[in-house]
């Protein structure tokens, strides 16, 4: 039996190969860039979903405090704080009629930091403001609240 041998040009030989160590620093390179840019994308969606979900806990909050003057004939005060919704007041005016309309979690903002009550409000004067310092903690001009 003959066994015939054919000459292989080196382009051939190199394309069976596979991949080069450039070119796949190049692949990783690209992919790199693109987590990148969603990576930075996703920041700012999950900066708006916080918000919006803030602005949500607010309006909750304003209707829950409506049920607790409804049960117990008044608002909380400031020294009973939004608490008042989740466990029987201490300070006075304790309520006669007083019934939890909130989950801990209810109070909390998306930031791990608990929603504010101040009664008379300063924004609300006839009223009271309920808001939530944002994601900075501090109370500033970003602070979302029942007056936007």
């Amino acid at each position: 039996m003959k066994v015939k041998f054919q000459h292989v040009s080196g382009t051939q030989r190199r394309s069976n190969r596979g991949f080069t160590l450039m070119e796949m620093i190049l692949v990783l390179l690209i992919i790199g860039l693109l987590v990148g840019v969603g990576a930075v994308s996703m920041k700012h969606v999950v900066g708006t979903a916080e918000e919006t979900t803030a602005t949500s806990g607010v309006s909750t909050l304003t209707s829950t405090l409506l049920l607790y003057r409804t049960n117990s004939g008044m608002y909380p005060t400031n020294a009973q704080g939004l608490q008042a919704l989740v466990t029987r007041p201490t300070a006075n005016p304790i309520p006669k009629k007083w019934k939890a309309v909130s989950k801990p979690s209810g109070i909390i903002d998306p930031w791990k930091n608990p929603y504010q009550y101040k009664i008379p409000g300063i924004r609300n004067k006839d009223s009271y403001d309920v808001y939530s310092l944002g994601a900075d903690g501090v109370k500033s001009e970003d602070d979302i609240g029942n007056w936007d």
